[in-house]
């Protein structure tokens, strides 16, 4: 069976809660590689289990906005906090035992709790609107920090300095004991003494002292010898998976974009195990050129596959008047993009109905400024340029005619909104050193060409994309899929081969290539 190590941190405290309030607008997306390839699974049946390492009160929540809901799991913390999998249960607020005099005051973002002159409570709320983490205040200074599990209980209380600082962290099982307490200055957790039987030691030097017995004692009871445990790479624990884990069963993922940078450390830790799986062409060479130069590494499979399964998914461009051109800038440094953004312009000027959407995953304010204002100046221009009813006929329809935006910027930070925005396109570009890896499976799935630089596994040269050589190669590209048809309509013709090329089932048998072997059955 195989067994998932996600990597599901918090980037500040790797084995703390990442549960935020639901008007802070996450920058980085929660959705990954484990959280795909565990969909894969789940959707075509395949036995697996999951491992989760961190605090993570509001799991099941988190599990239900990915669609795992269903799936196994074993979660370290529960173990701990001696929690079985119930369904979950939000937690009324009002019912928490409030002095009788006091006020509530409800904002757009909290409940306010107003129990004395001087005292007060703050309550916030998860996206599912479940009540996760509660703070009382006296004066201006945050005395106490409840944090809710979503089945129901206070999973932990964390208590504050006079000058507001952190001090400890109390770990409570179901019916509201105090298992551990958390020092939130030294690291150090100590085993209340009703617990001490369920503990090796009843003083740790920090968390992930516990994390690693914990996982040790359950590697022994449940693991299995042939069980094949596939990890993401993360810097937070590899070591300690090579430590607990049988080495010859372990597969790493490597993933770009939580792996970001592939240092020394990272590389060394991942070339201890058997098996590794790579997501892109760039992770790929880096790991090759490491295993290279590294006589020491042994017996280690590399396989590069998509985490991103292909699907058959609609596409109404063609219904659409406009011509809707999408453009990734993410991966352009600034003197390529200016480059790109002024031939495009100059492709709108000279041809009818085309729309230019520039997608990004970046956030408003990380925009530069002249991005912003060429937009502006374009869009200004281009309307100018359209006024072609007389006066005569604006008076018949008595009202202004309606600015077209003809180039735009699309915040796609989820993988929901670019599913949104890529169904509307009639073509994508993506002019990077190496295309965005989700972006071209999506592009598969709903059967538009794709123009790149750099080949890849996804697009098959005047088939459904073309690969050019440089910028001056782009224009003659664009009226091939968008002049001609019978191109764009071969195009669909092919994603649509692609797609089972690139579907779940697939990408599934070709993992288990890699680790069970050509006979050991998919």
């Amino acid at each position: 069976m195989k067994q998932f190590i996600p990597a599901w941190y918090d980037p500040k405290n790797w084995w703390n809660s990442t549960t935020q309030p639901f008007y802070i607008k996450r920058k980085v997306t929660e959705f990954d590689d484990m959280i795909s390839l565990i969909s894969m699974h789940q959707k075509n049946n395949s036995k697996f289990n999951t491992i989760i390492l961190n605090y993570h009160p509001m799991l099941r929540l988190f599990l239900h906005r990915h669609g795992l809901y269903e799936m196994s799991y074993w979660s370290l913390f529960d173990d701990i906090q001696g929690v079985e999998q119930m369904s979950p249960q939000a937690v009324d607020y009002r019912d928490l035992g409030w002095p009788e005099e006091t006020e509530f005051i409800y904002t757009p973002f909290q409940v306010i709790a107003i129990t004395s002159e001087t005292t007060y409570s703050k309550l916030y709320f998860s996206q599912e609107g479940y009540l996760f983490e509660m703070e009382t205040y006296k004066g201006k200074l945050l005395q106490v920090k409840y944090l809710f599990d979503d089945r129901g209980f206070i999973s932990s209380i964390e208590k504050f300095q006079s000058s507001g600082l952190p001090s400890y962290k109390e770990y409570l099982d179901i019916h509201g004991h105090t298992i551990m307490i958390q020092n939130l200055i030294t690291q150090k957790v100590e085993i209340s003494h009703d617990f001490y039987s369920q503990f090796e030691k009843i003083e740790y030097s920090s968390i992930e002292e516990i994390i690693n017995e914990k996982l040790s004692q359950y590697y022994l009871k449940h693991i299995e010898h042939n069980d094949k445990v596939i990890v993401a790479a993360d810097q937070h624990h590899n070591d300690m998976i090579n430590e607990v884990f049988d080495l010859k069963n372990l597969c790493f993922s490597v993933f770009t974009q939580r792996n970001r940078t592939l240092d020394e450390s990272i590389l060394q830790s991942i070339s201890q195990a058997q098996y590794c799986i790579v997501d892109t062409l760039e992770n790929e060479q880096h790991i090759k050129n490491f295993i290279k130069n590294h006589d020491e590494v042994h017996h280690f499979s590399l396989m590069r596959i998509t985490p991103f399964d292909a699907q058959t998914l609609p596409n109404v461009s063609s219904q659409l008047y406009e011509t809707n051109i999408g453009v990734w800038i993410d991966s352009l440094n600034e003197e390529k993009l200016k480059e790109l953004v002024n031939l495009l312009i100059q492709y709108s000027v000279e041809r009818e109905n085309i729309r230019l959407h520039l997608l990004t995953r970046k956030d408003v304010a990380d925009i530069p400024e002249w991005l912003s204002y060429k937009i502006e100046n374009a869009n200004e221009q281009l309307n100018k340029d359209g006024e072609q009813l007389s006066l005569e006929v604006r008076d018949i329809l008595e009202t202004e005619i309606e600015e077209i935006e003809y180039i735009k910027l699309v915040f796609v930070p989820f993988e929901e909104h670019l599913m949104k925005e890529i169904s509307q396109l009639r073509l994508i570009i993506d002019l990077g050193k190496e295309p965005d890896l989700y972006l071209q499976i999506s592009s598969i799935s709903v059967g538009i060409p794709q123009i790149n630089r750099l080949k890849t596994d996804y697009v098959d040269h005047k088939l459904n994309g073309l690969i050019i050589n440089d910028m001056s190669e782009l224009i003659t590209a664009m009226d091939f899929y968008l002049l001609n048809l019978k191109n764009w309509n071969y195009s669909l013709a092919h994603a649509i081969k692609l797609s089972e090329k690139f579907s779940s089932s697939k990408i599934i048998t070709q993992l288990n290539h890699l680790i069970e072997g050509e006979n050991d059955g998919t």
